[in-house]
């Protein structure tokens, strides 16, 4: 756990992040409309805005690559985001 990565969750979800994350390889996923749907249009807008440079934001603190720290942050939460647990089983068991 990043201070990087805890700063993306904070700022999705409004809480810390204090679970393991165990997520898939490059952020590889198949999602149905209805859990795509489960968060409001803002969630997502909000989510664009920390990586379209349409906010001068850094979550990550590293100089000169805010908004690509933050979509590499995206790449360890899209799970979580679409309702799965923090720390998924293998591929090969689920």
């Amino acid at each position: 756990l990043t201070p990087c990565l805890s700063a993306v969750h904070e700022e999705l979800f409004g809480d810390n992040l204090t679970a393991i994350i165990g997520p898939y390889c490059c952020a590889q996923f198949a999602v149905s409309r209805d859990t795509i749907r489960r968060h409001p249009l803002s969630f997502y807008e909000n989510m664009l805005s920390l990586v379209d440079g349409s906010r001068n934001v850094d979550l990550c603190g590293v100089e000169g690559t805010k908004r690509s720290t933050q979509c590499y942050g995206y790449e360890f939460l899209w799970h979580i985001i679409f309702g799965e647990e923090p720390d998924p089983p293998a591929r090969e068991d689920d």
